[in-house]
């Protein structure tokens, strides 16, 4: 009887390290199958939420944004995303796209779009605005957006394992590890299918210290121009001051973005296209939006919290006329019309580096 029991012991043992063993997988394998899968893929499609808690020792906030990403290789996408922020009554909505021969960028809070001059610029200029989203999967996704090399699997220099968890019902390999700017960040990758299910970032510094990107003049006045201000001398200056005391800086929290709803459809040109608000100001570059931006933070408006015109009653913008530009062209204002988009103005590179 006991040799019995002593056999039918062992052979459970057996069978459940057989189990562990084929579960066993290194950070790199999973590393390397997430790339594998992106490269394959011709579409994406997801939708989900980026949620913000920021303690910074006397202040704490939380945003919460949703968002919708479609992308198609080599070179289609739309990224639309709505964030709440606390005291503004509206939502502030925001869309990046580009139908493969023309790029846009629509910010509501001064109720303009513009022109972008090439994908690289798009994306980059709606990384801090977007929460992040504009970067986080396209960058995994988009040949010519990860040429730059610089994505969420390249900050993980020495990744762990973290065991498995469920996001969204499927099981995904947890990943984390301090980064150059983090004392830990943590990813989600589903085991059916490959791609990251959800990514945190914590925002303590590392145990080296945080490790600001190094800024150049022209990364610095990049910078300023996307936030809206002049690319004096005096405001560079107050820029280096402002890296350099955020190196510094106590900040305790997190920032999660979760794909809750993933898909790899059958997708056209015509998918790529964003239907504008009635009453959006098309501008002729960039600058010209931002110049907007600090032409209403000067006169005492707020940029952020400019509210968005309804549609008109057959559903399509109006194409109104703005002080400095033309008509808002047919070709960037379909029928189609896309949900859950917003803004909000952070520095490129330093929340989102």
């Amino acid at each position: 009887m006991r040799l019995r029991h002593l056999l039918y012991v062992m052979g459970v043992l057996i069978l459940a390290t057989s189990g562990c063993m084929r579960e066993t997988v290194s950070p790199q394998q999973v590393l390397d199958n997430a790339a594998a899968t992106y490269q394959s893929l011709e579409t994406y499609k997801s939708s989900g939420r980026i949620v913000s808690d920021i303690d910074t020792g006397t202040t704490k906030v939380t945003t919460e944004t949703s968002f919708t990403v479609l992308l198609k290789k080599p070179n289609l996408y739309l990224i639309s995303w709505s964030q709440k922020l606390p005291n503004v009554p509206e939502a502030q909505t925001g869309a990046v796209w580009s139908d493969g021969t023309k790029r846009y960028l629509y910010i509501s809070g001064v109720r303009a779009a513009c022109p972008m001059p090439d994908d690289s610029s798009a994306l980059g200029a709606a990384t801090g605005i977007s929460g992040g989203v504009a970067a986080t999967v396209p960058f995994m996704f988009l040949p010519m957006a990860g040429q730059s090399g610089e994505n969420v699997f390249s900050r993980l220099g020495t990744p762990e394992m973290g065991g498995m968890e469920k996001v969204g019902g499927e099981d995904c390999f947890v990943l984390f590890g301090p980064t150059p700017i983090s004392r830990e960040e943590r990813l989600w990758f589903s085991k059916a299918s490959g791609v990251m299910r959800q990514c945190s970032r914590s925002l303590e510094a590392p145990d080296t210290g945080r490790k600001m990107p190094e800024m150049d003049d022209a990364k610095i006045e990049e910078s300023l121009k996307a936030m809206g201000e002049k690319t004096t001398e005096e405001n560079k200056n107050k820029y280096r001051e402002m890296m350099q005391a955020m190196a510094k800086m106590s900040m305790k929290g997190t920032i999660t973005e979760t794909h809750e709803e993933i898909s790899f459809p059958d997708l056209t040109p015509a998918d790529f296209q964003f239907a504008m608000p009635e009453g959006t100001r098309l501008q002729e570059s960039f600058d010209a939006m931002m110049a907007l931006v600090r032409q209403e933070r000067e006169a005492g408006k707020s940029s952020v919290a400019a509210p968005i015109n309804p549609p008109n009653q057959n559903g399509s913008p109006d194409k109104e006329l703005s002080d400095d530009a033309g008509e808002v062209p047919s070709d960037i204002v379909p029928d189609r019309t896309v949900e859950n988009n917003t803004d909000v103005l952070r520095v490129p590179s330093v929340n989102n580096p």
